[in-house]
């Protein structure tokens, strides 16, 4: 048997069995005119069969007349110029426009239910109201003679899938740009709370001057709904569908990104991610995570395209883009729009062994500034404080960073104590996941629920609990420890002693608690704000307006621990006896010294000479604050 005959018998033995065809690829294995033509009777013997399949699982009566009707409302047929299961689409004449529009016509409309009727007519409605020059647009939608019908602008061109079926499959960057213009028309769509559920090369058409139009929104619904078409329709073209769709799950913004995915793998390969030749073997590779790699099938395409697509064609819905303005975002990058698949040549060793160093430089310069900030706040506060003018202080720039690592340090190392065993939890976690039984239940879950941990996981709202949590966590250790950080910012000089008591080394446990609480929120308030620029820029949107609250809120907590870190844990002075007083040299210039008498009347500071005959140098060092008991 010659191989159109062994084609020919296996389509045939498909077509018997009510298996899934893929057309384009048929079509274009045809060796000869004669061959196309019986594929054409082939291809028509299927849909009538699938058509009859349909009203028998239903229990309903036969198709309409394939003949055309000379009218429908006010609209004049002129001529049929497609066709699928659960529509018919004409070229008409709309006479208050004056010029030809596309009009589709359901097939089943009469033994819609008034529900599934009035679904179709809404979301026509809904449609109309959309603008955007990637989308086809739609003009109405209404009901004529049992017919529910959607009229629209009549697009000239080819689809893409006629234009990878004839002239091959596109480069990365063509493919790119198409993305682009595809993202942007969603990003319309989904901004409508709609999605468009059935997204493929069949229903997008290039016209002649190379704009890109998404078109065919009879599958389109809300995106809280469940589908608006009648139960014999599927949720999408098989060869596009997500793999949560074949679990029955309603249509998501998601699943649309998917099917853009599907979409720019067929366009650079002309074929597709997932593959069977009957509808069961393709919801058995879905399920067993079978999936041909872009990588594996071009190896040549450029490595930013196949981590994007890569990307929107992932198995989990919380893995994909978030939004179709993040995808749109991911393609630009690759800078396919401009290169079209030209690499760059690379840059000579000596440039980029320059712009790393550079890099490094800055990065240093910036770390080390950062220290030299902290150092000189905590260590200004720390002078204001113990009331020591600037010409009595000693620190130097070195000094000041110094400070600044030391303040640093101390939090980093808390912090990471905190950290250590939440991260081993989520080791733990990501290991118990790699256990078959494990992941297809939680893949099961987050597929289920996918549109509502979207929700919850809205940057706006995230942004908002985490500022509240920071702001209530921030007022709460300022009220239980708000004695502590008012001694702190009060001159010791000037006030009774009694109101220094909190910063005597006594309490240096409260001094250490009142540390970690704040190094438990800059924990969480930095982690929040790292995980929701990466939600934001992973959507496609800004970072949300709550964020900016949050990083106030960081920021305070921040300076509440540095500004009295020299205060509570560096503030030891030599100890001295002054006239038979108890004192300390906090401070000397030349042949004078600033003493501070805590147990004097106010002012206790006082400027001696050096050589004054009242002082006793005891080789002591203590805390400027520790008591007489502690003597």
């Amino acid at each position: 048997m010659t191989d159109p005959d062994e084609r020919l018998l296996n389509l045939a033995k498909a077509l018997s069995d009510g298996e899934e065809v893929d057309w384009s690829r048929v079509e274009a294995d045809a060796q000869d005119d004669e061959e196309r033509e019986l594929l054409i009777l082939f291809r028509e013997i299927g849909h009538v069969a699938e058509i009859h399949r349909t009203q028998r699982r239903e229990g309903q009566p036969a198709a309409l007349s394939p003949v055309s009707p000379e009218s429908w409302g006010q609209l004049q047929i002129r001529e049929r110029i497609g066709e699928g299961a659960s529509a018919e689409v004409f070229r008409a004449r709309d006479p208050r426009l004056d010029r030809d529009v596309a009009l589709k016509l359901f097939r089943h409309g009469q033994w819609m239910t008034p529900e599934q009727r009035r679904m179709l007519l809404m979301e026509g409605q809904n449609l109309a109201r959309l603008r955007h020059e990637n989308i086809v647009a739609v003009h109405g939608a209404d009901e004529h003679e049992g017919r529910v019908g959607i009229w629209m602008d009549l697009v000239e061109g080819r689809t893409l899938s006629e234009v990878v079926r004839t002239q091959g499959a596109y480069s990365a960057g063509e493919a790119a740009q198409i993305g682009v213009e595809l993202c942007r028309a969603l990003a319309a769509v989904h901004r409508k709370n709609l999605v468009h559920a059935d997204i493929k090369g069949q229903n997008i058409k290039r016209e002649e001057g190379g704009r890109i139009v998404l078109m065919d929104f009879s599958s389109s619904r809300r995106a809280d709904d469940s589908p608006g078409n009648p139960e014999s329709d599927p949720m999408g073209t098989p060869l596009y569908m997500a793999p949560e769709l074949w679990d029955k799950n309603n249509p998501t913004v998601e699943s649309d990104i998917y099917a853009l995915g599907v979409l720019l793998y067929h366009l650079v390969t002309g074929e597709f991610p997932v593959r069977a030749t009957s509808i069961e073997l393709l919801r058995q590779a879905h399920a067993n995570r079978e999936r041909h790699l872009l990588r594996d099938e071009r190896p040549g395409l450029p490595d930013g395209f196949v981590r994007t697509v890569e990307k929107a064609l992932s198995a989990n819905p919380l893995d994909r883009f978030r939004t179709a303005g993040a995808l749109e975002e991911a393609l630009h990058a690759q800078q396919e729009l401009v290169r079209r698949d030209t690499p760059t040549p690379p840059l000579p060793v000596e440039v980029r062994v320059i712009a790393r160093v550079a890099r490094i430089g800055l990065w240093t310069v910036g770390v080390a500034m950062a220290f030299l900030a902290l150092g000189f706040i905590t260590s200004n506060a720390f002078n204001t404080t113990i009331g020591r003018p600037a010409e009595f202080a000693s620190e130097t720039v070195p000094d000041w960073f110094l400070f600044g690592v030391r303040a640093t340090s101390a939090s980093v190392i808390y912090m990471a104590i905190y950290a250590a065993p939440l991260a081993g939890i989520s080791l733990l976690w990501r290991l118990v996941k790699l256990i078959p039984p494990i992941a297809k239940i939680t893949a099961r879950i987050r597929a289920r629920y996918s549109s509502r941990i979207a929700a919850a996981t809205d940057p706006t709202t995230l942004s908002t609990l985490l500022f509240a949590f920071g702001l209530l966590a921030l007022i709460g250790v300022c009220f239980r420890y708000g004695d502590i950080i008012v001694a702190a910012a009060t001159p010791i000089a000037e006030v009774e002693r009694e109101n220094l008591v909190s910063l005597s080394p006594d309490n240096i446990d409260a001094h250490m608690t009142y540390g970690r609480f704040l190094d438990a929120i800059m924990l969480v308030l930095g982690y929040g704000s790292y995980r929701l620029f990466r939600l934001a820029k992973e959507r496609g949107t800004r970072a949300a307006k709550p964020l900016s609250g949050v990083l106030a809120v960081l920021l305070a907590t921040m300076l509440l621990w540095v500004f009295p870190y020299r205060i509570l844990f560096h503030n030891q002075f030599e100890k001295i006896s002054f006239d038979e007083e108890r004192a300390y040299i906090i401070g000397q210039r030349s042949d004078e010294i600033l003493i501070h008498c805590p147990d004097a009347a106010p002012p206790r500071n006082r400027i001696v000479s050096a050589k004054d005959a009242g002082i006793v140098r005891l080789q002591i060092r203590e805390s400027v604050f520790a008591s007489p008991q502690q003597n």
